[in-house]
């Protein structure tokens, strides 16, 4: 049987119109998580990471972490010793269940030794946040 060609352009438009409507039809059921209402707090709580950074990079401190057997060395510049707080996180890539933090008050040595055995030996994630005169200073690093 043949067609003449607007009968094959009606059958086009009519296919391209029901799959059309079918694929928003089917999209407008997912949850549209990048909605936020907070989404102004969270992007300046971001802002201030991103501003942590920068100030930790401006010191110019090399040497971050280094461990042996038995120990973990997590090195702090001295530029910015007396910390008023600290906060060092070992974020376990394998279990949220591993993850490892601890929160520090005054601290005023330039290494904080930490126990290998109190982290999970496998890939981690290592956030450290300083405080200082008010300033908050970020770094994170992989183990």
């Amino acid at each position: 049987m043949l067609m003449n060609w607007g009968t094959k352009i009606y059958i086009f438009i009519a296919t391209f119109l029901i799959v059309l409507i079918s694929l928003v039809t089917w999209i407008s059921t997912f949850d549209n998580d990048l909605l936020d209402e907070n989404y102004y707090e969270k992007e300046l709580q971001f802002q201030h990471i991103i501003n942590a950074r920068k100030a930790y990079d401006s010191l110019n401190h090399v040497k971050f972490l280094s461990h042996d057997d038995s120990l973990i060395y997590l090195h702090i510049p001295k530029t910015i010793l007396p910390l008023d707080s600290m906060l060092v996180e070992f974020i376990s890539m394998a279990s949220s269940s591993e993850d490892f933090v601890q929160k520090m008050g005054r601290f005023s040595d330039s290494t904080l030794i930490i126990p290998r055995d109190s982290v999970v030996k496998s890939k981690n994630l290592v956030r450290v946040r300083y405080f200082h005169l008010g300033k908050m200073f970020f770094h994170q690093a992989y183990q």
